[in-house]
């Protein structure tokens, strides 16, 4: 049988559930619209495995990615927004809001009209100020700031509008949400920004106490997402921003209006007044010091050469040999403009926790702030992994009362909302230089010590570590049955603790074909450990037949003397070390710098010989739940793990 014949096998294979999407994932993938999908399912141009909820193939949808991206499917009228590179952020707004399927319908729509992005924002704010009764001069001037006079708009046939009518929400950013859709894909990587759904706008602005009579800004305010959510008693003079992008800031201005429903010349004053086109670091800003500054600064901004002459002036953080990182530059200004005492509240990614780039910032807030909290949030932004943060902190003073410690809550996503899974508070101290992760409370940091305080060995300098094939095309190399020639190859599903399942997948072994490729002899090995590279967590199994893995199973081959890879693995496997493991390292990748750091006791040859033993009964399916409970509790006892010790899993 050739690649073709098992390509068509293995398109015509039923999916399995692990292979099944939502609607949702299908469209963000393809980076269309939902309805655009559900458009190509009833044309035959994908397959739908369910119909409520709509489910569709992983493999399949990844294929027509491919084939999108590679031009061939770009005929179809209806995805002409993916071929320009539009995206719809869905979680900007409320999947539930009236207007989420408007703005998706209307976007499959235009591209039909010749019309300026610019005339359709300016035609869908000049309804909702009318709606809101705005007087006519403001909203005159509030239009005109988006660029294009009265007189022009007049000149432009709209009315097709009409047929996708936009409702005001209360604190929604519904302006924003349609501008971002139209602005290009390769604008919003340029620019460094990562638009934050509606529930993280929420979580920080629910975050923050009591607000009265404190100035509040978001320095890279955008279309206002942010502002518009702040508590009504917060007066309008009171609320401050700025931006780079002047239609942004003049939708801002168009939000703010309309969320606090401004009639008299003062308010209106106001907001023109603070809500301005100014460049945050750069620019001189605000007269009047601010309390606090709020929002999601830009992440990665590339900055221009000269941007980077003038920042490494003036900001600590932007060191000589390194490109300034944005977001830790916005937090320097931030935090150095501060009325005293003040604070900030800022959504960044998690990675300024512990990446050795960002060490400079975090010794910026060890020696100038005191930090209060860190949310922990986890992939929230639409078509970007990249886990986020919320991270709250006030200027370092002795009149505002500190009682020295950080509030730390850690979140997962559920639909379309932020659940709260975790929250404890911790001692300051424990925030250094070299890292502010606090994944533990005070009392597991006891039992992580005890843990660590057991005679120990780790594999760093004891094994050889190999990762698995990465083919360059799975399609081309991977095949459905074996053949001459032709061997089993595992990928990291394939792996559970002591088990590796049948491999669904088989492969010829030519290294020179492959895109990377270890030493044979990892893979040969008689004896190796695999291990999954995405997980929570150390998932691994023992092989002893020379089998070959993707680079999802990831390779150890330990060499300790005294002490054999089955123990080791055991040791891996135990909740002793995935407890120490979920403690110690935040990622969804195993690296391997986290395994060398894992503390593996020592044991005597008896206890090594009885851990072999039940892992021989689990691997042989030889009563597998009482040979793992049995197991559990001998690891324990080599760690000297008892009763009288609190321990929560």
């Amino acid at each position: 049988m050739d690649t073709k014949d098992n390509e068509k096998n293995d398109q015509n294979k039923l999916p399995s559930k692990e292979d099944l999407i939502s609607l949702a994932e299908a469209s963000q993938i393809l980076g269309i619209t939902e309805g655009t999908v559900r458009n190509w399912a009833k044309l035959g141009r994908l397959t739908a495995y369910s119909s409520r909820p709509m489910k569709f193939d992983a493999r399949e949808v990844e294929m027509v990615h491919s084939a999108l991206e590679s031009g061939k499917r770009l005929s179809s009228r209806r995805n002409k927004t993916r071929a320009v590179g539009n995206f719809v952020p869905l979680s900007y707004i409320d999947s539930a809001s009236p207007n989420h399927n408007v703005i998706s319908s209307l976007l499959d729509a235009l591209p039909e009209k010749s019309v300026p992005d610019i005339s359709v924002i300016f035609y869908y704010a000049k309804e909702l100020l009318s709606f809101r009764n705005i007087p006519q001069n403001m909203s005159d001037e509030l239009l005109e700031g988006l660029g294009l006079t009265l007189k022009e708009f007049g000149c432009l046939d709209l009315d097709f509008l009409k047929d996708y009518p936009l409702s005001y929400v209360d604190a929604e950013d519904t302006l924003g949400m349609l501008y971002i859709s139209l602005k290009n894909l390769r604008d919003k990587k340029s620019t460094g920004s990562y638009y934050t759904p509606y529930y993280v706008a929420d979580c920080l602005i629910g975050s923050l106490g009591d607000l009265k009579g404190k100035s509040v800004c978001d320095p890279g305010c955008g279309t206002g997402n942010f502002l518009i959510k702040l508590p009504r008693y917060v007066t309008l003079d009171k609320i401050h921003g700025c931006d780079i992008d002047p239609v942004a800031v003049a939708i801002a201005r168009i939000n703010l209006t309309l969320r606090f429903l401004v009639r008299f010349p003062e308010e209106f004053k106001a907001i023109t007044r603070n809500i301005t086109v100014k460049n945050f670091l750069t620019d001189t800003y605000a007269s009047a010091p601010i309390d606090l500054y709020i929002g999601n600064p830009p992440w990665g901004y590339n900055f221009s050469s000269k941007e980077i002459i003038i920042l490494r002036h003036n900001y600590e953080t932007c060191t000589a040999g390194a490109r300034p990182e944005s977001f830790a530059v916005f937090m320097e200004r931030a935090l150095k403009s501060l009325r005293f005492p003040g604070e900030f509240s800022f959504v960044l990614p998690e990675s300024l926790l512990e990446s050795g780039l960002h060490s400079g910032i975090r010794n910026l807030l060890l020696d100038k702030a005191r930090v209060t909290s860190i949310s922990y949030l986890g992939d929230v932004f639409d078509n970007v992994q990249c886990p986020g943060i919320i991270l709250n902190a006030r200027t370092k003073d002795d009149i505002a009362p500190d009682d020295g410690l950080v509030s730390v809550t850690s979140y997962e996503k559920e639909h379309t909302s932020l659940k709260e899974i975790r929250h404890f508070t911790v001692s300051r101290d424990r925030l250094s230089s070299a890292s502010f992760q606090l994944l533990s409370d005070d009392e597991e940091i006891e039992i992580l010590k005890h843990i660590e305080s057991v005679p120990h060995f780790t594999l760093e300098g004891n094994a050889d570590f190999a990762l698995g094939i990465v083919t360059g095309n799975n399609r081309e190399f991977l095949l459905n049955e074996p053949g001459k020639g032709i061997e089993p190859i595992i990928k990291g599903k394939d792996i559970s603790p002591f088990r590796i399942a049948p491999p669904e997948n088989y492969v010829a072994f030519i290294p020179k074909s492959f895109q990377q490729c270890a030493p044979a002899k990892y893979y040969r090995a008689k004896e190796k450990l695999f291990y999954r590279f995405i997980a929570s967590r150390p998932v691994v199994a023992r092989d002893t037949t020379g089998l070959l893995s993707l680079n999802s199973a990831n390779i150890i081959i330990p060499h300790v003397n005294g002490y054999s890879a089955t123990y080791i693995m055991a040791i891996l496997n135990s909740d002793v070390i995935g407890f120490y493991y979920s403690r110690t390292f935040k990622s969804l990748k195993v690296l391997r710098s986290s395994l060398e750091a894992l503390p593996i006791p020592l044991c005597s040859l008896m206890v090594m010989h009885e851990i072999e033993d039940l892992v021989h009964r689990i691997e042989e399916g030889k009563e597998p739940k009482e040979a793992e409970k049995m197991l559990a509790s001998k690891v324990r006892e080599c760690y000297g793990i008892t009763n009288d010790l609190k321990w929560r899993f």
